[in-house]
């Protein structure tokens, strides 16, 4: 063998050996049911998909699947790239994070990182208002992932949206396929268009029918956006909707409990609206857009009612939290607003 030939191989072996370093060096924190204590799992990430994570323990040849529900924390090597990426969306440089979490997807071998990868991917393309972007990616996410633990992101309007040329001509195409999760897509933000609103409405009533656990509950709480539109809800339906929400799994709550929070402020009670908006401030935050917003309109809600020094505190919130959002600029703007009252 020539020596080129010698050098590919030989970095070829490396690059397995360091693969198989990483794949070897993970470790899930597990709490197991009817126990108070912790242990700790060490082997080989295989997969994790749906509501299972399954891994190869250290000295095992066998798998086994634990329920993610009982996984307090996974620790895994990940790729420089991704961390730095992390460290970029915290600090609101999301444009500098997308670029790094694509170098990151590009050199990561394992599809359960992949798929977490997308996940940020996904919501970096959302701070950016590209709704087309974002879809892509959590249609990729999906299509591996039926039962993804990353739904909770799924891009659909939950707060009034302007739907531009691109987005319009993606979403009927969303609509006009054959998976569920593309035509769910397409139908939540054709909704309101005037020419694919009666598909649109179709679609997601078959779905809130459906069998599909998933897009069912949120299929069924995208009609609530028609009902807002048409006029006040009743309490009942209020009430309605509220049980609907705790049937959802907490992770996809956020969409939903955005309605309801709107809902309430719809028909004047402001004070419950807050409540509604801030378990999604404190509690649902899987979608960061939706988080930055819920903690602005809770403190919009409590202005509203007179409690200004718990308004004030959200609006610094949102100013201190969200500096990459729009919601910032808002609430910077109602703190001068609310200062320059108590000079006059």
């Amino acid at each position: 063998m020539h020596r080129p030939a010698l050098v590919l191989a030989g970095l070829i072996v490396a690059c397995q050996l360091i693969d198989a370093r990483l794949q070897a060096d993970d470790r899930i924190v597990v709490a197991p049911p009817n126990t108070s204590g912790e242990i700790i799992i060490r082997g080989e990430i295989i997969d994790l998909v749906g509501s299972n994570l399954r891994i190869r323990a250290d000295g095992s040849d066998e798998t086994r699947a634990i329920p993610i529900s009982q996984i307090v924390r996974i620790e895994t090597p990940y790729h420089p790239d991704y961390e730095a990426g992390l460290a970029r969306l915290s600090e609101g440089q999301s444009r500098e994070a997308e670029e790094l979490f694509l170098t990151a997807y590009d050199n990561e071998p394992r599809p359960w990182v992949q798929r977490e990868i997308l996940s940020r991917l996904v919501q970096c393309a959302e701070r950016r208002e590209d709704h087309v972007t974002a879809g892509m990616r959590f249609l990729d996410i999906i299509r591996e992932d039926p039962q993804s633990r990353f739904w909770g992101q799924a891009p659909v309007p939950w707060t009034p949206a302007v739907i531009d040329d691109a987005l319009r001509a993606e979403a009927e195409v969303w609509l006009g396929r054959t998976f569920d999760v593309d035509r769910f897509l397409g139908a939540s933000w054709l909704l309101f268009d005037e020419t694919h609103h009666d598909a649109a409405t179709t679609t997601l009533r078959e779905f809130s029918r459906g069998t599909n656990t998933r897009i069912s509950a949120l299929a069924t709480a995208q009609q609530w956006r028609i009902r807002l539109r048409e006029g006040d809800p009743s309490d009942v339906e209020l009430a309605g909707w509220r049980d609907h929400i705790e049937f959802i799994p907490r992770e996809y709550r956020s969409g939903p409990q955005a309605l309801l929070a709107a809902g309430y402020h719809r028909v004047g009670q402001y004070e419950q609206s807050a409540a509604e908006w801030l378990w999604i401030s404190t509690v649902y935050t899987e979608q960061d857009m939706l988080t930055a917003r819920a903690t602005l309109e809770s403190g919009e809600c409590l202005y509203r009612l007179g409690r200004t020094e718990e308004a004030v505190r959200l609006f610094n919130e949102t100013a201190e939290r969200f500096t990459w959002s729009p919601q910032a600029g808002i609430a910077r703007q109602r703190l001068k607003e609310i200062e320059a009252a108590a000079t006059e």
